[in-house]
């Protein structure tokens, strides 16, 4: 089901902004204060593009905390970048699996972290910490590629949005994943799906 901007809304007003509420009357005073669940959202930013080789991408959400990246049309060893975008009011955690199709995937890396918008917690992007086994950012990645069948955790992080909504283009996180896959001998047309997703991470894990 999708969810309309409206709606996004109301959800980001009410998980982003958390603020105790009081009343009071004549007669007594009494102030009520809460703490709303932590909140994290992920959706596949613009700019997906094919580095090597050759396949069709496609990005489609699952629900906030989830998208889809289908890769068609594999023939040879195939690199592509893919930004990702998260939106969090608390610590966040990013994950992925593939679903090979066919393909093997010989390697998914973070390549770059960054977050410069208006409405984005000042340092953010420099207290993310990726796994070691995932961490291309200032060196080539790990020769050998982590199984990816099931989610595997790819980084975590603080959090993000200071406000704003899913839409909005100044209150998100960037974050690069290079995935590469090469289709087996002899095949042609191989496919291959990424799933990320992201999650609220307890305090002090």
């Amino acid at each position: 089901m999708r969810l309309t901007n409206g709606l996004w809304w109301i959800i980001l007003c009410t998980v982003l902004w958390p603020a105790p509420v009081s009343a009071q009357d004549a007669r007594a005073s009494v102030t009520m204060t809460g703490q709303v669940s932590g909140f994290a959202a992920v959706s596949a930013a613009p700019g997906a593009r094919v580095l090597k080789g050759d396949a069709r991408v496609s990005a489609g959400r699952v629900g906030a905390q989830t998208f889809a990246l289908s890769l068609s049309g594999i023939n040879v060893e195939t690199h592509v970048d893919i930004p990702v975008q998260v939106r969090s009011n608390s610590d966040f955690t990013l994950s992925a699996s593939c679903g090979a199709g066919g393909v093997l995937v010989s390697d998914l890396s973070v390549v770059a972290v960054s977050g410069e918008g208006r409405l984005v917690f000042p340092g953010a992007a420099s207290r993310v910490v990726v796994a070691p086994a995932f961490d291309a950012r200032h060196a080539a990645p790990p020769p050998a590629a982590p199984a990816l069948s099931s989610p595997v955790a790819l980084l975590h992080g603080p959090p993000v949005s200071m406000g704003g909504t899913l839409e909005s283009p100044a209150n998100a996180l960037e974050v690069v994943l290079r995935l590469v896959v090469r289709a087996p001998a002899g095949a042609r047309g191989a496919d291959a799906e990424l799933l990320v997703s992201v999650a609220p991470r307890p305090k002090g894990l």
